[in-house]
């Protein structure tokens, strides 16, 4: 728990903002260029962590994520189910604190790979939607906000829907991010013995 805290402030912020961004692909924003790009201020904050932290750092963005994405399921408890708005309000928070789980188990294998950058670029994807699986079908049944859902308006992109499903669209958006996070990742003194150069560097990820 000591690690925990003394996770930085700055890298809480990151969390947070990949939370937001991957929010900002749903209704009513509907930003779906943000989701090609929503995991990378995540990936930097995750850089150099311990396990405990950087599951914290998943969670965190995760809760994010959940808690401004799913916030209309207060009003629907509220209005429909009856239920008094605080009890509403605390259905929400549990739900959305158990779906923080899987952000923060993601968070822990990027965590795992940071130091194999071919496996961390073709893996990560991998356990994106295999997280989304198990969560759609294998453990609660809530298909609800699966990363591919936000290109809905790219309609050329989400035709592979109709071999892979929603998951191959997460597959290809996790992916993105992965591919660009490393390359800006790596571009950074501190990673060196990558070259600096962007197209090399990504030859080299690959």
């Amino acid at each position: 728990m000591a690690e925990v805290r003394l996770t930085k402030l700055k890298d809480v912020l990151l969390c947070s903002l990949s939370g937001g961004m991957l929010t900002a692909g749903f209704p009513p924003l509907q930003l779906f260029g943000a989701t090609w790009l929503a995991l990378i201020p995540m990936f930097f904050a995750l850089r150099g962590k311990s396990r405990n932290q950087a599951f914290y750092l998943g969670y965190i963005a995760g809760l994010v994520h959940y808690l401004t994405t799913l916030y209309w399921i207060r009003n629907v408890i509220h209005q429909y189910g009856n239920l008094p708005l605080v009890l509403a309000y605390l259905a929400l928070v549990l739900l959305c604190g158990y779906l923080a789980l899987y952000p923060a188990c993601f968070a822990l294998l990027a965590n795992h790979l940071e130091n194999h950058p071919r496996l961390w670029v073709w893996v990560l994807p991998a356990g994106w939607v295999c997280l989304e699986w198990i969560r759609a079908y294998a453990v609660t049944g809530f298909p609800w906000a699966n990363l591919g859902y936000t290109q809905s308006p790219f309609l050329r992109l989400i035709q592979v829907a109709d071999i892979t499903g929603v998951f191959g669209v997460s597959w290809l958006l996790v992916l993105a991010n992965t591919c660009i996070g490393r390359c800006l990742i790596e571009r950074r003194p501190i990673c060196a013995p990558f070259s600096s150069n962007a197209a090399t560097l990504l030859l080299d990820v690959l």
